[in-house]
């Protein structure tokens, strides 16, 4: 029986190619591109619209500047004097937060989670709806009727927030204050407007696409293309009453589908964007150059010791 021998450089070009293939099938993206999508203007200049009613309001101090009105970006100081619903101890001492809140209405958006939770979320409806008519400088007071069910009527600090149910880990960049935490009590807070002025909501999404077999373990379901919707959204206002311009922005957000297998939720969409937004610029993919340079390099080794063996009497 005659067996084939295979030589130095051979086996270890086949071992090379062998991880190399099991490297980009196993663990990771082969392939990433990413839309490259502009920002556009979004929502309408209309006054929030709260299906749980609206707050009782009571002027404590009249303001003498500019009337907020809907579309207005608006600077406040809040202080939070909800009373706690269903326990005995003293509420704590009421500290004074600033916060920056949009009084339009956000667009109508599909159904799906998936447009929503990329979305972010503009805070309770009620309390920027309490801010339309009131002028810079007044300070007013909020509370919910007694026989009203209680809500936590959570808002931003800096005009968006990251919602809960995205799955994503940004929510401590995007603080809030809630005036009834978890819902224990009737909201109610005292607010100042320290300036108000024209602003904009704008968005952006972009269509991430990814090619490359993935190692599924346990609940995993990534198909061999992969596709999602990345979103960013931001408050902006370039009004002269500010004197300089303001901006807030969050994302990318992405909520992540559950699936049957062959699913095409994306796998490590924090890396693969920012990859395949490197790849936009004109920056090379230094994976594939490693990679190649380590094959090169082992096969010229092997080549070199094969020679030197070949030599040898």
């Amino acid at each position: 029986m005659t067996t084939a021998r295979i030589g130095p450089a051979r086996r270890f070009a086949g071992c090379a190619a062998a991880a190399i293939a099991a490297l980009t099938a196993g663990c990771g993206n082969l392939y990433e591109k990413a839309s490259n999508e502009p920002w556009r203007s979004v929502g309408v200049n209309e006054r929030p619209m709260s299906p749980r009613g609206e707050f009782e309001v009571a002027t404590l101090r009249a303001g003498s500047g500019p009337v907020v009105r809907t579309g207005d970006l608006v600077h406040v100081r809040l202080m939070v004097t909800t009373p706690r619903k269903y326990t005995t101890a003293p509420p704590p001492k009421p500290w004074p937060v600033d916060a920056w809140l949009w009084t339009g209405r956000p667009p109508e958006l599909p159904g799906d989670a998936t447009s929503a939770l990329s979305f972010g979320d503009l805070g309770s409806e009620r309390v920027r709806s309490a801010l339309i008519g009131r002028a810079v400088g007044e300070r007013f007071a909020i509370r919910f009727p007694d026989d009203a069910q209680s809500s936590t009527d959570e808002i931003p600090l800096y005009a968006l927030s990251v919602p809960f149910e995205s799955g994503t880990n940004y929510r401590e960049l995007a603080p809030t204050v809630q005036l009834s935490r978890d819902g224990m009590g009737l909201p109610s807070a005292e607010i100042e407007v320290l300036e108000a002025c024209g602003a904009r909501l704008m968005r952006r999404e972009v269509t991430l696409r990814q090619w490359g077999y993935v190692l599924n373990l346990f609940e995993q379901h990534y198909g061999p293309v992969r596709r999602g919707m990345l979103g960013w959204s931001a408050v902006e206002s370039r009004c002269v009453a500010f004197g300089h311009s303001v901006r807030f922005e969050i994302g990318p957000l992405y909520y992540r589908p559950g699936g049957p297998p062959g699913g095409t939720q994306l796998s490590d969409w924090t890396a693969s964007y920012a990859i395949a937004s490197a790849l936009q610029w004109g920056f090379v993919d230094w994976r594939y150059v490693a990679a190649l340079l380590t094959a090169w390099a082992g096969f010229a080794t092997a080549r070199r010791r094969a020679q030197t063996a070949s030599r040898t009497p």
